[in-house]
């Protein structure tokens, strides 16, 4: 089975906890916030990267660094019955699923922003209502920097992209001269 399939398959299963028990945003957090400290704690990374370890052990590992940081009681049986099958390596793909699943739910969009410069917060507000209108759907951007854009602004939702960079305008002028000749 594919990691995707796999994934989907949790991501839904907390989804389906969450909104039985009212705690959508809160299980959201919880997985962003222990998404993060496996980012930032290279202990933690590596504990989960080990494969040595037995499944059961590791949960209680880190069944004891959640409990010490304050998650619910419901995220770290999630996260128990996770890393007992051995999935823990997933949990960022767990996570990715759960949102987008969420947004579905609540008629949401996320829009891929890449820009050279970072975009204000009018610039980001204009951004919002134009895909907004343009989508039918709430929008969240989730902007990074590019500086190869040079200028401009790439945008995807879902598989559309659009391309307003210098570089992809500097692209298009190169196809059209080449088709011309």
């Amino acid at each position: 089975m594919s990691l995707g399939l796999v994934a989907n398959r949790y991501a839904k299963a907390l989804l389906q906890i969450a909104l039985k028990e009212e705690s959508v945003l809160e299980m959201s957090q919880a997985l962003h916030r222990f998404t993060e400290m496996q980012k930032n704690y290279s202990d933690l990374s590596h504990l989960i990267q080990l494969s040595i370890i037995h499944p059961k052990k590791k949960a209680n590992v880190v069944d004891d660094i959640l409990e010490k940081s304050t998650f619910s009681s419901t995220f770290r049986h999630f996260i128990r019955v996770v890393t007992e099958a051995g999935r823990l390596h997933l949990l960022s793909h767990i996570q990715t699923r759960f949102n987008h699943l969420v947004d579905e739910r609540e008629g949401r969009l996320e829009a891929q922003v890449s820009s050279a410069h970072p975009l204000t917060e009018s610039q980001q507000e204009s951004l919002i209502v134009l895909l907004s209108k343009r989508t039918g759907k709430k929008v969240r951007l989730a902007c990074v920097m590019d500086p190869r854009l040079v200028g401009g602004l790439k945008v995807q939702v879902n598989s559309t992209i659009i391309d307003a960079s210098i570089v992809g305008l500097l692209h298009q002028m190169k196809l059209k001269l080449l088709t011309q000749s």
